[in-house]
């Protein structure tokens, strides 16, 4: 049975990046120097995932900005949702029609990256299992938020609440 999950930080304003697209903000809150860090839990996270799915700004981002020298997802399949084809041999490019294929045949647990729209798209369809939201203490002011309009109420609980040395990471389930 496959699992959608959403694992992302946000500001403490509710933003994923600011409105030029840049996660330099975070870092500053990287490191994984101790046992109780961010970076460590997400190493953890990380070895459970089958599947990643990143839209194309996202996908942009990550080999420009966040990991330019080595590949950000080794031993993952990696889906980039995008309206042109991708010319990189770590990634499949999809368009929806195919990311719907591939969500309905897919086992195991998948990865929702980012960013919004991607997140408003998997919203709206109801397909997120599981959101794991990591509030980095930095106020942005202004920025791409994590959560765009959607057209439905979803409901999900609470159901683990982490302190990473400042940082705090909820995970709700639906």
């Amino acid at each position: 049975m496959r699992e959608i999950i959403l694992y992302i930080a946000q500001s403490i304003d509710g933003y994923i990046a600011r409105q030029n697209g840049s996660v330099d903000w975070l870092s500053d809150y990287e490191s994984g120097d101790t046992e109780n860090s961010p970076a460590n839990n997400f190493a953890t996270f990380f070895e459970t995932i089958d599947i990643v799915i990143l839209g194309r700004t996202t996908y942009q981002q990550v080999i420009t900005e966040l990991s330019p020298d080595n590949w950000a997802f080794p031993g993952k399949e990696v889906f980039v949702l995008s309206s042109k084809k991708l010319d990189d041999p770590n990634i499949i490019s999809v368009n929806v029609d195919e990311l719907l294929e591939t969500i309905e045949n897919a086992t195991g647990k998948i990865w929702v990256v980012g960013g919004a729209m991607l997140l408003r798209f998997f919203l709206e369809n109801n397909f997120i299992d599981k959101m794991m939201i990591t509030t980095i203490p930095i106020s942005l002011g202004k920025g791409i938020s994590l959560f765009t309009e959607i057209d439905n109420e979803q409901k999900y609980k609470v159901i683990n609440v982490e302190n990473y040395n400042g940082l705090v990471e909820v995970t709700y389930e639906r």
